[in-house]
């Protein structure tokens, strides 16, 4: 009860967002596809995770479980916050857990940063030049319809690529006490301390 199934390529609550259900937990066609690839037998890889988050040592000790049945053996790797970010942004990792949103509720801002060849968050290093053109094309439609509307196409395209596997999209919840005032939620900065006081 704390977060959606999410298999989106941008967040649910983003304009524009298109909805996509077709990857469904299926041990034996996942037993299938491992088969005829270049691994049949399984592998041996290590998931990252951020320790000083226990959902995502939950999540990685999930995958761990359920990989483990198609012969995928995972070893975890539990790193603290600072250098767990340092090796996903890095480029390097190949297999890490990594929570992240655009700050800007708008396809084009969200779709770029996460996907546009070469740019600062595509840290799946995910390319393809089809994307690449039409997010180009896409920063010049203003009229807010038409532009929710050309980004479906870009949606679609990377996620049946599937640079990432998107696996879960948590609720922002947060417990505040009767006597603070202040609080607000700012898409640059999250919350500002400073603004905070106790009645």
């Amino acid at each position: 009860g704390m977060a959606n199934n999410w298999q989106g390529v941008i967040p649910s609550v983003y304009p524009g967002y298109v909805p996509h259900d077709e990857y469904t937990y299926d041990i034996d066609k996942a037993k299938g596809y491992l088969a005829d690839s270049a691994y049949p037998d399984g592998f041996d890889v290590e998931l990252a995770f951020n320790s000083g988050d226990p959902v995502q040592e939950n999540l990685a000790v999930l995958m761990q479980t359920s990989l483990a049945e198609l012969g995928i053996n995972v070893t975890l790797k539990s790193q603290p916050p600072g250098p767990h970010s340092d090796f996903v942004q890095s480029r390097e990792a190949d297999f890490a857990l990594w929570l992240d949103f655009p700050i800007e509720p708008d396809p084009n801002y969200g779709l770029t940063l996460l996907y546009e060849t070469e740019q600062a968050v595509n840290y799946q290093n995910y390319s393809n030049a089809k994307v690449d053109e039409l997010l180009t094309e896409g920063r010049g439609i203003v009229d807010l319809e038409e532009r929710l509307a050309f980004h479906e196409e870009i949606q679609n395209l990377v996620y049946a690529d599937a640079p990432n596997a998107w696996v879960t999209e948590p609720y922002y919840l947060i417990g505040i006490s009767t006597d603070l005032q202040g609080w607000g939620w700012y898409p640059t900065q999250y919350y500002r301390v400073s603004e905070m006081t106790r009645s």
